[in-house]
């Protein structure tokens, strides 16, 4: 991914959502500033939140996501948060 996107010039915006435990585009709680993309291994809250995209109970242990190195080089970002009501 981070050749593909040095070779297009880079990312002209990036969307990304916050989450319930506070992580930024699957990067999870701890996650280095300086990680590029990368498998990130997900938290239990973020595993229990996602399974809302399912039909059926899924397991999910880990998820491919830009690092937070690779986001902030963007030239714009855009965070998207929802709150709960």
């Amino acid at each position: 991914m981070e050749h593909f996107i040095q070779a297009q010039g880079g990312i002209d915006v990036s969307i990304v959502g916050f989450g319930m435990n506070g992580h930024i585009g699957m990067n999870e709680p701890g996650t280095s500033v300086k990680t590029r993309s990368h498998i990130s291994t997900l938290d239990p809250v973020t595993q229990q939140v996602g399974q809302k995209y399912f039909t059926s109970a899924q397991q999910l242990t880990d998820g491919i996501t830009l690092g937070l190195e690779t986001l902030l080089e963007s030239k714009r970002i855009m965070l998207l948060i929802k709150p709960q009501l």
